[in-house]
């Protein structure tokens, strides 16, 4: 599931996250690549701990 969103933010936010990192020339492909994927462990988290949550696990 944090996977999908993570995804999905990406996506949606990819354009922004080029025009943001262009200037850095060849980093920019390894920024938007860093931010896709502090993204993707973020959202996981939260979905994970949320998730523990409602199934009172945590």
């Amino acid at each position: 599931m944090g996977g999908i969103i993570a995804v999905v933010i990406g996506l949606l936010s990819y354009p922004a996250l080029f025009d943001l990192t262009e200037p850095m020339g060849l980093l920019s492909s390894s920024m938007v690549t860093f931010t896709i994927i502090f993204t993707w462990i973020f959202v996981w988290g939260f979905v994970a701990i949320a998730r523990g949550h409602i199934t009172g696990g945590v």
